[in-house]
């Protein structure tokens, strides 16, 4: 693969040094180098085509790439904007200003920025991951006259999901891993929720439910701490740890930790919300390093039960006689699922289809219990009139 990666490189260098004035292969020589993750050269490549063929939409956003790839995100903002001036509806220029933005945590800004290029590409996975990530980490501070994000669907117990998405978004993770959390990014699926990107033992999210989650987002109760460029939120009592999505240095610390507690308090009360007037399914999965033991998931499901009528589905792994697919319901409102296999590669080899199958057969077995709960019971038949003779 190398060796035929670096033949098709050579290639491209020597068809650019016989035609130095074909702006096509100009573009794709620089698109090589960002390709290949070589964004110093890519920068340089980029900028050369611009110096000498003039602006062009392609340029500038892979200029503008480039720039965030290598952490200047002012400067790909200005070559973003200088794009942008030219060519207002191109969707690459769009997002690579919105996200600049994020880079530089302007995280308002951003978020106008990913709402407007979502009006030219609101199906761009990119556009609705950059909306995510940016309400996620305002969770609420939104201002009272800013634009909404857009509602969730209507309850399990009233709703027809009709698409992937839909089904997704009638669903609420509780924070074994991130891994769901990246099934719902694959169906554009983006619920704003506490435990979608956290990481919480089943015994200690018992414990957090029979408490109410109380003392989460206090400061004295929580570390803004550096994982992998990354700042990560930690709760030290239950070792709660969960995703902010910011690079390390990109702000202030003591802002943004101040910040990521109030986003904590906020999500609290949402989840808490949801639990005592329940409209979606919550989900729980087997950790890598194990099943839950069948009384750890009744245990959760009854804590869960103790805040309002909950859904929970577990999953684990498929069994000989439990395949891949499979979800029993084992009392009113525990439902449980059988999956092939969950991600053993850094969430690299997530089975999507199983996970849909999974979600849309455990959304139809509680539309149809809420349906049928819904229904008036029959007449008693010493009530029924006797037919006219």
């Amino acid at each position: 693969m190398l060796g035929r990666m670096e033949a098709a490189a050579a290639a491209l260098d020597a068809a650019r040094r016989a035609h130095p004035d074909h702006a096509g292969i100009a573009g794709e020589y620089a698109t090589q180098a960002a390709v290949g993750g070589d964004w110093v050269d890519a920068l340089l490549r980029y900028r050369a085509m611009l110096d000498r063929f003039g602006e062009s939409a392609d340029g500038r956003a892979g200029l503008a790439q480039a720039l965030l790839r290598l952490n200047r995100p002012g400067e790909a903002e200005a070559a973003a904007r200088t794009g942008l001036d030219r060519f207002p509806n191109n969707p690459p220029l769009r997002f690579a200003y919105a996200a600049s933005a994020q880079q530089q945590g302007h995280w308002r800004v951003a978020l106008e920025r990913w709402r407007s290029a979502a009006e030219v590409s609101p199906r761009e996975t990119q556009v609705t991951v950059g909306i995510s990530e940016c309400e996620w980490i305002l969770a609420g501070e939104e201002p009272a006259d800013s634009a909404p994000p857009p509602p969730n669907p209507a309850p399990v117990a009233t709703a027809a999901a009709s698409s992937p998405r839909d089904i997704m978004m009638c669903f609420e993770s509780l924070g074994a891993d991130c891994e769901f959390g990246l099934v719902q990014r694959h169906y554009l699926a983006e619920p704003l929720s506490l435990l979608r990107w956290g990481f919480v033992q089943i015994d200690e999210l018992i414990t957090w439910l029979d408490t109410g989650f109380e003392g989460i987002g206090l400061e004295d109760n929580t570390d803004l701490i550096a994982r992998d460029g990354y700042y990560i939120i930690r709760d030290k009592r239950y070792e709660l740890t969960t995703h902010t999505f910011q690079p390390i240095g990109s702000m202030d610390h003591d802002r943004f930790f101040q910040q990521q507690c109030r986003r904590l308090r906020y999500l609290r009360g949402k989840l808490l919300d949801d639990l005592a007037a329940p409209s979606k399914i919550f989900l729980y999965k087997a950790w890598p390093s194990g099943e839950a033991t069948r009384e750890q998931v009744l245990r959760l499901h009854r804590a869960m039960q103790r805040h309002g009528p909950n859904t929970l589905l577990y999953l684990e792994h498929e069994q000989p006689d439990h395949p891949q697919g499979l979800v029993e319901a084992v009392e009113p409102g525990l439902l449980w699922g059988y999956i092939d296999h969950f991600s053993r590669n850094n969430l690299r080899d997530i089975a999507y289809p199983s996970w849909l199958s999974l979600c849309t057969t455990a959304y139809r077995m509680s539309l149809e219990r809420t349906v049928a709960a819904a229904e008036p019971a029959p007449e008693p038949a010493s009530a029924m009139r006797p037919p006219t003779p």
